[in-house]
């Protein structure tokens, strides 16, 4: 069985999520999903949780890919693979 929550956590600074992230995955927690509806783009939370869960399934559920041009998305996902720790 797999647990999974969606980051970042609605009032707390992105800064202060390295804590929690880890408890997380003491507590048994295996995936991280992000989304992109207020505050935070989708893909810096799932950027810091790669770096302070490496074990993480990371999944992004809402990207507003319209907003964007294929080039800047490729570019935003791009820069997460290379500071995504190999697994």
């Amino acid at each position: 069985m797999r647990w999974g929550l969606t980051v970042p956590l609605t009032g707390i600074p992105l800064r202060d999520h390295r804590s929690l992230i880890s408890e997380l995955f003491e507590l048994g927690y295996t995936d991280l999903w992000s989304a992109e509806v207020a505050g935070a783009d989708a893909f810096t939370p799932l950027v810091l949780a790669s770096q302070w869960a490496p074990s993480a399934r990371l999944g992004v559920a809402i990207v507003p890919a319209y907003t964007r041009g294929p080039g800047l998305m490729a570019m935003s996902v791009a820069a997460m693979a290379e500071t995504a720790v190999a697994g």
